[in-house]
């Protein structure tokens, strides 16, 4: 449908997504042919202008015309706005849709507070309305919002309070007039909603003519317990607060008003919560009364009206008997509703026959039954005249009936007789004679069931046998209920075996059938008699029997002591004796029997049962708590309560010698009681601060300090992230642990009733020091096992540290060198430092030397401890030998990689290659390296910082081989661009005769020409070799590189053919220019030869020159200004292919300056130190720095 018409999809799709159903429910409302013919008249028909549609309980959509009649129920809504068939297209602008609330007042309720307060209670929206039109509105709204406020609250059971206008914007220093008379308006509709409430009554029902039962009682004082509390809530809040204050500072007369409506609703609030609090225990048992049969519900009744009693005894405020009549006549009314039901002929109906076909055979009773109705609705509805002689159509109605009530006659004979023989006792058998009544007596019914009377008497006959068997078997020895004493028990027994065969014979008498009359009737029937006799004279010898001793046994125990103490244990026992317990007790039960012959010894002791069940109770808990005391103390306990235990015993051996059960011995009991009583209880309450102290020190050692970390499946390493945080909280823990044992020691001082000074306290104090030491050992020792049971092979990783590459070393975080500070063994010293420092923040309890000292030289935490630190100096050890598999690879971040490229320039291609190719297999083995090395099991090394180092390192010397061959390409092909274009540009220039510089110029250019031919022409073979091994490791050149290749061959070869040409142009001024040359260059060796000569005449070469210095200046001088021209002179000559002398005189002069100048330096030092020792006096001479002096000069 959805396919044709887009209109079906839109109503779809906003039912489904509102109500959150599946499509499967639309397919079944649409499958409906009259709800989607309903559907389709509003889409088509001008005048239908509303769809609901609505959701049921299970999940089920119906569609209708009209609204749904309970608020509850889920649904949509479509209206049309205008009488129009609905467009396929555009709908919304002809149809208004929604989701109908299930909570429609609440939902108007904000929308009265949201939006329409919202709206008119904005000032900008009526700014141009006039003020009396503006505040009327506000008025108004403010009226609607007050009425549905209150609407709200009373469908809830609520009385809500309305707030008057502006008063939540009111200032204490502003005009408080204007709104003094709201507040005061609203205080007098206040006064009458909570007066309403106050006057409702409980029998409001009762006074109106209906009969409600107990449950009304309890439901209105629970929703009034509730209401007034809600209208206490509503009075105590800072809004009504804030209008007392603005009535009382006005002086306003409904101050007084407010402050008594406060009163009245506090004071019938606590009286609603105390008898709602009373009430309510009623409701269980009135659903529980509600559940029982009829037949056993009177011991409910008992219970029922004992709980009324209880509540008029206990509640205050429900002892009037104007309340507890209404509950009264409630529970009257309850109970007449319940007999109603129960004799409510469609309820009796109802009454199932039992046995194993029960089910069955009472469905046919009610087939009957119903069967009857309707036959005689048939009757009693015929419209003839019976009496009319001409009219046969009564008589054979009448005729009908009456055979249709012979088959049903014989029916319910056959289904009775079955119910009968279903019946498995005499017991059965009677309840079915009493469920079917006088019907048995029908002709009919009585001639097929008359027999089954003989079947009853055979039945009875056979439980009189069963009951002889019994008798017979247990008479000497009867089976006892729980707890029963024997004569009593016995008798009891006898009762119920008489009762057994009693009610039957007793129900026999009730049977008119000739059957009970017979002769084999009386028989039995005698037979019973003869068992009753039986029974009666086994109750008459057991009582007699227990006569007969009863006496004796209540005379002679009474003279016996209190109290018994055993010599070899010091305990003592209750002295009263068994056989008056068992007096006793059968008194008691004969009395729940209803014996009335107990003899007068018996009867006498039962008089004073309460008073020897007193002593016997308080004597029974007395000997329990010296009993305990004397078991249960320990010998560190025992001097310190010794002399308390002497002066109960003097006590106690007066009930040991003189006193009897026979005297008042009351207030002596209660004396031992309450001795026995005070030092229990405080040695009782010592051994609980004993327990208290050793429960605080098992939570220690519950958990250790440190623990693995928890954010992954598999166990984490140890948490140290948290170790501070982790360390307080349990230092801080430890620490109030300590002082709350020494609160505890100082709390037993007081139950013992020691002397803090005495030899007993010290020798306990030792005791709960002991404890104290056993706890902290435990609590240290828990945490080293855990280091200990994690650092094995069996476990995962407890610890890590990661290798990392500090050039030049290898270095582990945390260090794996035991002499690094902060290392890995600093780490482990610390924790193990932190597990024991929890020792010292335990005050000693006794002793002077603290808890940590112990703890630190105890054998065997420190076997411990050397155990967890020789495991870690072994991982240690084993790591750094790993580490040491790596020195292999050290040249590759020691050595220098440019130096290294310098000293490898001069080699092939081919061997360039190679290097490479090494570089990158040595990447590749390095990637395959693991990321991770366990040692131990429970260390982990992580080598990924040294690995990815490592693999960076040997990329850079990949890449620099690389890089050397890329550069070397493109600087190759850039540097003879340059060079071609500079130098083409340089020999086209023009050089005329005389024109040095040109000329000069122009040589250089063709002598760097020169230079070069043979590099250049050999250079693009090895480059486009190189580009093409760069290819090979993914690098690819600028595409500008191959252009040049492309072009600077020909360039190249073009400018070899400019030189030669440019070359043969100047050659006639080259040829004067050399001859020029070669004649400075004569000129310039006669110069040097003479220079020489004058030279190796200067006065610095002789002893007694007074300023050598000056004179080396001088003659250097000279020689730059000789040697910078002779440089010209030989580049020059160079240039136009001339060859130079080497001018050996010069050279020689420059080597003489050199020499002159050292051997001046040294004449200087051997003067100055020369000197400087004749001013030294012979006690102050050095002779070793002398010596050294002159060593240091005959070196040089």
């Amino acid at each position: 449908m959805g396919d044709l018409d887009p209109r079906w999809d839109f109503f779809q799709d906003f039912t489904l997504r509102t109500l959150s159903l599946k499509a499967d429910k639309w397919g079944k409302l649409v499958g409906n042919d009259d709800q989607k013919q309903l559907i389709l008249d509003f889409l088509e028909k001008k005048d239908k202008l509303w769809l609901i549609i609505t959701a049921q309980g299970s999940g089920a959509l119906t569609a209708s015309e009209i609204p749904p009649e309970s608020s509850k129920t889920k649904g949509v809504f479509f209206f049309k706005r205008e009488e129009k068939s609905i467009p396929k297209e555009k709908i919304p602008n002809l149809v208004s849709f929604g989701d109908l609330s299930q909570i429609p007042l609440d939902h108007l309720s904000s929308f009265v507070d949201d939006v329409v307060d919202g709206i008119l209670s904005y000032n900008d929206n009526f700014a141009t309305w006039p003020s009396v039109v503006s505040s009327d509105v506000q008025a108004h709204v403010h009226k609607l919002k007050s009425e549905v406020y209150e609407i709200s609250g009373s469908v809830k059971g609520r009385t809500l309070l309305p707030m008057p206008a502006g008063v939540e914007n009111v200032s204490s220093d502003g005009d408080l007039s204007h709104v003094l008379h709201k507040i005061e308006g609203i205080i007098i509709k206040w006064t009458h909603q909570v007066k309403s409430v106050l006057e409702l009554k409980s029998g409001q029902a009762l006074i109106d003519g209906k009969n409600p039962g107990p449950q009304e009682e309890l439901k209105f004082w629970a929703d009034l317990s509730s209401n007034l509390n809600c209208i206490y809530e509503q009075l105590v809040s800072s809004k009504v607060k804030k209008m007392g204050r603005i009535l009382k500072e006005k002086d306003s007369s409904y101050f007084q008003s407010l402050l008594a409506m406060y009163d009245d609703v506090r004071i019938h609030l606590e009286e609603a919560r105390d008898i709602s609090m009373h009430l309510k225990p009623l409701q269980s048992l009135l659903d529980d009364i509600e559940q029982t049969d009829m037949s056993e519900i009177e011991r409910k009744l008992s219970a029922l009206y004992h709980l009324i009693a209880l509540i008029w005894r206990s509640c205050d405020y429900y002892r009037t008997p104007a309340r507890v009549v209404i509950l009264l006549q409630e529970v009257c009314n309850f109970m007449i509703e319940l007999t109603k039901n129960f004799l409510d002929p469609e309820n009796l109906l109802k009454v199932e026959i039992g046995g194993t076909r029960g089910h069955t055979l009472s469905a046919q009773v009610v087939v009957l039954y119903e069967e009857f109705q309707e036959l005689h609705k048939k009757m009693s509805e015929a419209t003839f005249d019976p009496l009319d002689p001409d009219d046969n159509r009564f008589g054979n109605l009448y005729a009908m009936f009456k055979e249709k009530l012979y088959d049903m006659d014989r029916r319910l004979a056959s289904i009775l007789c079955q119910a009968f023989d279903d019946c498995a006792s005499v017991d059965q058998m009677f309840k079915l004679l009493a469920i079917a009544g006088n019907l048995i007596e029908r002709p009919v019914i009585a001639e097929d069931f008359n027999p089954k009377y003989k079947v009853l008497l055979e039945t009875f006959d056979e439980e009189l046998n069963t009951c002889k068997d019994i008798y017979d078997s247990c008479y000497e020895d009867p089976p006892l209920h729980k707890n029963q004493p024997p004569t009593a028990g016995k008798l009891k027994w006898a009762n119920e075996l008489l009762r057994r065969i009693q009610e039957p014979r007793d129900r026999f008498n009730l049977v008119e059938s000739p059957l009970v009359q017979t002769e084999d009737a009386q028989i039995i029937f005698k037979k019973f008699e003869q068992m009753v006799d039986l029974i009666n004279d086994f109750k008459k010898q057991t009582y007699a029997k227990w006569i007969a001793t009863v006496d004796e046994d209540c005379t002679f125990n009474l003279s016996k002591p209190l109290l018994e103490r055993d010599a070899e244990t010091n305990l003592i026992s209750v002295n009263f004796n068994p056989k008056l317990e068992a007096v006793l007790r059968e008194v008691r039960y004969l009395n729940f029997m209803g014996e009335e012959t107990i003899p007068d010894s018996a009867a006498q002791l039962y008089e004073k049962h309460d008073i020897f069940r007193q002593w016997v109770s308080s004597l029974r808990q007395t000997v329990h708590w010296y009993n305990k005391v004397r078991k249960t103390v320990l010998d560190v306990e025992f001097p310190l309560i010794s002399s308390q235990l002497d002066e109960i015993d003097q006590k106690l051996n007066q009930g040991e010698t003189t006193l009897d059960w026979s005297g008042d011995v009351l207030s002596y009991i209660t004396e031992i009681y309450n001795a026995v009583s005070d030092l229990e209880i405080r040695v009782q309450k010592a051994k609980d601060n004993v327990i208290k102290i050793q429960e605080i020190m098992d939570v220690w050692a519950q958990s250790p300090i440190f623990e693995r970390k928890h954010d992954s499946k598999e166990p984490g390493l140890l948490n140290l992230g948290d170790r501070t945080d982790r360390l307080k909280k349990r230092y801080d823990i430890i620490t109030t642990d300590g002082q709350k044992i020494h609160t505890l020691l100082t709390e037993n001082v007081g139950f013992f009733k020691a002397t803090e000074s005495s030899t007993e306290w010290e020798a306990y104090k030792e005791y709960i020091d002991e404890m104290v030491i056993e706890g902290l050992f435990n609590s240290i020792i828990t945490s080293l096992e855990f280091m200990q049971d994690n650092m094995c092979a069996e476990v995962s990783p407890f610890f890590a540290s990661e290798l990392e590459l500090r050039s030049p070393d290898m270095v582990f975080q945390p260090s794996l060198d035991q002499k690094v500070h902060n290392g890995f063994y600093d780490l482990i010293e610390g924790l193990l430092d932190d597990i024991y420092h929890i020792s010292s923040l335990v005050p000693r309890v006794s002793g002077d030397e603290g808890y940590q000292n112990l703890m630190e030289e105890h054998h065997m935490l420190n076997e411990l401890r050397g155990d967890i630190m020789g495991r870690v100096n072994k991982v240690m050890n084993d790591a750094n030998n790993f580490c040491d598999n790596f020195e292999i690879y050290s040249n590759l971040w020691i050595d220098d990689r440019q130096e290294f490229l310098n000293q490898f320039l001069t080699y092939e291609l081919t061997q360039f290659k190679e290097q490479i190719d090494s570089y990158e297999d040595l990447y590749s083995q390095v990637s395959g390296f693991s990321a991770t090395e366990i040692f131990d099991g429970w260390f982990r090394v992580s080598i990924k910082p040294f690995k990815q180092s490592l693999l960076n390192i040997i990329k850079k010397w990949s890449y620099m081989f690389k890089e050397h061959l890329i550069k070397h390409v493109e600087n190759s092909l850039v540097d003879l661009q340059q060079f071609i274009v500079k130098t083409d540009e340089g020999l086209k220039s023009e050089v005329v005769e005389g024109d040095l510089d040109g000329l000069v110029n122009i040589m250089g250019f063709i002598i760097a020409c020169k230079d070069r031919v043979e590099a250049t022409d050999n250079m693009f073979s090895p480059l486009k070799a190189t580009i093409e091994l760069l290819k090979a490791y993914n690098h690819e050149m600028p595409e500008a590189v191959y252009k040049q290749l492309s072009d600077l061959p020909e360039k190249w070869n073009n400018t070899k053919k400019i030189m030669v040409s440019t070359k043969q142009e100047v050659a006639p001024l080259q040829a004067v220019e050399m001859a020029d040359i070669r004649k400075k260059c004569a000129a310039f060796d006669v110069k040097q030869y003479e220079h020489r000569e004058a030279f190796r005449k200067l006065p610095m070469f002789q002893f007694s020159c007074e300023a050598p210095y000056d004179e080396i200046d001088l003659a250097n001088k000279e020689l730059v200004a000789m040697e910078t021209y002779m440089a010209n002179l030989s580049d020059n000559a160079k240039l136009f292919e001339v060859h130079v002398p080497e001018f050996k005189q010069l050279k020689q002069s420059r080597k003489d300056v050199g020499l002159v100048k050292e051997v001046w330096d040294l004449t200087n030092i051997v003067t100055s130190s020369m000197t400087e020792w004749k001013k030294t006096l012979w006690s102050a001479i050095d002779v070793e720095t002398m010596e050294t002096t002159l060593g240091c000069l005959r070196w040089s």
